[in-house]
C-alpha cells in the first residue's frame, strides 16, 4: 500500500477519468474535491439540474408535495452525485442516466439506511446526552450512502461496513466531513448574500428591507406584496444550492476512498483489477 509522505494525494491521472488512489492529506481532498467538479461540471450540473427543475417547477405549480420533495429530491441528488463521484475516482464511465439508474436500483437498501441513520441520529439528538452519541454515530455511520451505491451491501449492513471503514479513525473522518460541509455551506451562503443584495438593491421589493428577504431565503416567510422578486430570488438560490450540492458529496467520496486506502490498501486491489481488465 502507497505510504504517505511520497505522493499523499489522489494525483488526477490527466490522461483519463479516473484518479491515482493514495493517501490523502485534508488540503489534498480538498484541491482534487474541486479538480474533479470542474473537470467533469457538465455530469454534476446534469445531475443536480434534476434538484433545480423539479424544486423550481413544484414550487410553483404543485405547492403541495413541495415539502416533501424538499426531502426526497435532494436525497436522490446527493446520491447520485456519490455514485458518479465513485465511478470518476475508479475511471469508469458514468452519465446522469447511469448515476440516476443505479440509484433506483439500490433505492430500497439506500433508503433503508437513510431511515435507520434519521431515526438513531434524530431519536437521540432529543436529549442533551444523547447530541455527543448522535454525532459520534452520525459521523460512523456517515459512508453508507458509498456502501450501499458503491460495494451493494443491504441497509443496515452498509451502515455496519460504514463503522468498519471509520473505527480507529473517527476524529479524522469527523474533522473532515465537518469541514468539507462547512466549505460547501459557506460558498453557498456567500453567493445566496449576493444573489439577494442584488434583489434588495434592485428596489422591487415593495417594503420588505434586505434583513427580511434574508429571514425569507432562510425560513421561507411569504410576503404577498413581492411574490415575482420572491420567485426569481427562490430560483435564483435554487440554483446556487444545486450548483453548489456536489461539493459535499464529491468530497466525501474522495475521503471514503482514502479510508479505504489506508485501512484496506485498496489502492493495490485497484491497481490488480485494473491489470486483469
Amino acid at each position: 500500500m502507497s505510504q504517505p509522505g511520497n505522493s499523499s494525494r489522489f494525483n488526477q491521472d490527466e490522461t483519463s477519468a479516473g484518479v491515482s488512489l493514495q493517501p490523502m492529506s485534508f488540503a489534498d481532498i480538498l484541491d482534487t474535491t474541486f479538480s474533479m467538479y470542474r473537470r467533469h461540471f457538465p455530469l454534476f450540473l446534469g445531475i443536480s439540474a434534476v434538484y433545480f427543475t423539479s424544486h423550481v417547477v413544484l414550487t410553483v405549480y404543485w405547492h403541495w408535495i413541495t415539502d416533501l420533495c424538499d426531502i426526497a429530491v435532494p436525497i436522490l441528488t446527493y446520491a447520485g452525485s456519490v455514485y458518479a463521484s465513485a465511478q470518476i475516482c475508479l475511471a469508469k464511465p458514468v452519465t446522469v442516466q447511469s448515476a440516476f439508474g443505479q440509484v433506483m436500483s439500490r433505492l430500497m437498501s439506500f433508503v433503508g439506511s437513510a431511515v435507520l441513520w434519521l431515526l438513531v441520529v434524530l431519536a437521540l439528538s432529543f436529549t442533551v446526552i444523547g447530541i455527543p452519541v448522535a454525532i459520534f454515530l452520525g459521523t460512523r455511520w456517515g459512508f453508507f450512502p458509498l456502501t450501499v451505491l458503491a460495494e451493494n451491501y443491504p441497509a443496515a449492513a452498509a451502515l455496519r461496513r460504514s463503522g468498519e471503514l471509520v473505527k480507529g479513525t473517527w476524529w479524522r473522518v469527523f474533522s473532515i466531513m465537518l469541514a468539507i460541509a462547512m466549505i460547501a455551506l459557506t460558498i453557498e451562503l456567500i453567493f445566496v448574500f449576493f444573489s439577494t443584495s442584488i434583489i434588495a438593491l434592485s428596489g422591487n421589493t415593495g417594503e420588505m428591507d434586505f434583513m427580511e428577504l434574508i429571514r425569507w431565503c432562510v425560513w421561507g416567510e411569504s410576503h404577498d406584496e413581492i411574490k415575482g422578486a420572491l420567485h426569481l430570488l427562490h430560483a435564483i438560490n435554487t440554483a446556487i444550492s444545486a450548483l453548489t450540492g456536489p461539493i459535499t458529496p464529491i468530497g466525501f467520496t474522495l475521503l471514503y476512498f482514502d479510508q479505504r486506502v489506508r485501512k484496506e490498501g485498496f489502492d493495490i486491489e485497484w491497481q490488480m483489477t485494473k491489470a486483469v481488465d
